[in-house]
């Protein structure tokens, strides 16, 4: 079947949301602490795991070992409050996505709450780019549930199989897309490469492939 759309994830695919956390953590956890910030928040983000932990959960590990001046929850809230009011996009995503927007049609698929996920997208200089965006807090369904990438191939009336999914997360992106009968395509770096699938560690690399 040929395939007529291009889904992506959002976080740590077409944006680093590494960095932005980082950035977060860096002008907060600062706050709470003299010296070893750096060191600190290096800890954070390997118990986040590029935001695959539940970040509340992230956040308790941290108070419960630094007992900083905050809760859990204020952390989470702040989190909440200013997640996307930046964004961190890939040098190559603009015009990787021009490049395929002359071939196919595109779309977003993207996991978390309604309320920071429309800010990052709101702010994609190439976001006209973009036929289709969905937000899984507002579909009430997250991947990899095969029901959400159901819909947004019904919304575009294409076939599953004539839809590529492009995402950073093994679980919710790669298995996902490929329990729902889409052509994943993962972006991962060059250790988890997997020739069970086409691995990707730049968004250029995508012209190889469609």
């Amino acid at each position: 079947m040929t395939i007529k759309v291009v889904l992506f994830d959002l976080d740590n695919t077409l944006i680093d949301r590494q960095k932005m956390f980082r950035q977060m953590l860096m002008n907060k956890i600062g706050e709470y602490h003299n010296g070893n910030v750096e060191e600190i928040v290096d800890e954070i983000i390997d118990w986040d795991n590029k935001g695959n932990q539940n970040r509340l959960e992230v956040f308790k590990k941290y108070v419960d070992k630094y007992q900083p001046n905050v809760s859990a929850d204020e952390l989470n809230a702040y989190w909440d409050d200013n997640s996307g009011k930046f964004v961190c996009i890939y040098e190559d995503a603009h015009e990787t996505l021009s490049y395929l927007k002359d071939k196919y049609r595109l779309g977003i698929v993207s996991n978390g709450n309604s309320v920071s996920q429309r800010r990052k997208v709101n702010q994609l200089p190439f976001l006209d780019l973009f036929e289709f965006t969905i937000i899984s807090g507002e579909f009430g369904i997250n991947k990899p549930d095969v029901r959400i990438f159901d819909h947004v191939a019904k919304e575009m009336g294409v076939k599953n199989n004539e839809c590529a999914f492009v995402g950073d997360n093994f679980r919710c992106d790669i298995e996902g897309a490929t329990n729902a009968g889409m052509l994943p395509i993962w972006r991962c770096s060059k250790e988890q490469f997997d020739n069970r699938y086409i691995c990707i560690e730049e968004l250029s690399e995508l012209k190889k492939y469609l």
